[in-house]
């Protein structure tokens, strides 16, 4: 959370699959967005002396980098790419990714991050790794797969699809998602998941006979 001069504040937040940013009235009002994508934002720094915030930006498409953009009261200026970290990326071959979304019997929308096999071939079923997250308050959002939270590109590039879901108890889908899973660890949370895995099956993706977790 940071003052952007004396009358509104900016604020990151995580909305499903992604992180953007936010803006509101010191004193109170509506919440509005100030740069949104398909896209996860980190950590960052403002100086409001200068007017200026520098941030880090990461896509399925690319990694972490960081970007410097203009900021006063009620404004946002267009980032401005400053580092250059991993040209190497602009070689590689990289996987599909997009965020699909499943119903669960308890009226719930759940969301997940699914990234096809490099390659893919429509009507062809893949080999299915289920990724799941900690917390349980936490959330995967649309960063670069290849961290140790997310090794999906790793995955896609042996042929293999990744399903990354945020099941009841994750961040990004407000209050009553987030305590869904109060006292039922291994229950709706679990069944969240299992759907998203059939949901992939659904798709003609996924090869019901070779599934993996970890």
């Amino acid at each position: 959370i940071k003052w952007i001069g004396s009358s509104e504040i900016i604020f990151s937040a995580t909305n499903g699959t992604k992180v953007h940013y936010y803006r509101v009235p010191a004193t109170g009002g509506d919440v509005t967005p100030v740069y949104e994508g398909n896209w996860a934002l980190g950590s960052w720094s403002m100086c409001s002396k200068f007017g200026r915030i520098a941030f880090i930006k990461q896509s399925p498409k690319h990694p972490a980098d960081i970007f410097v953009a203009d900021v006063a009261e009620g404004t946002f200026g267009e980032p401005v790419k400053v580092t250059d970290l991993n040209p190497q990326v602009k070689n590689w071959k990289l996987a599909k990714v997009e965020t699909i979304k499943w119903k669960t019997k308890d009226g719930f929308e759940v969301e997940g991050i699914l990234t096809y096999p490099v390659g893919y071939e429509k009507g062809k079923k893949y080999h299915l790794v289920t990724r799941i997250h900690g917390g349980p308050s936490g959330a995967f959002t649309l960063g670069f797969g290849a961290s140790m939270w997310n090794g999906s590109q790793y995955f896609a590039g042996r042929g293999w699809a990744m399903l990354m879901p945020n099941p009841r108890g994750s961040i990004g889908r407000g209050d009553k998602f987030e305590q869904a899973n109060i006292d039922d660890w291994g229950g709706g949370d679990y069944q969240d998941i299992i759907d998203g895995v059939d949901k992939v099956i659904e798709m003609g993706i996924a090869d019901k006979d070779k599934l993996s977790v970890m």
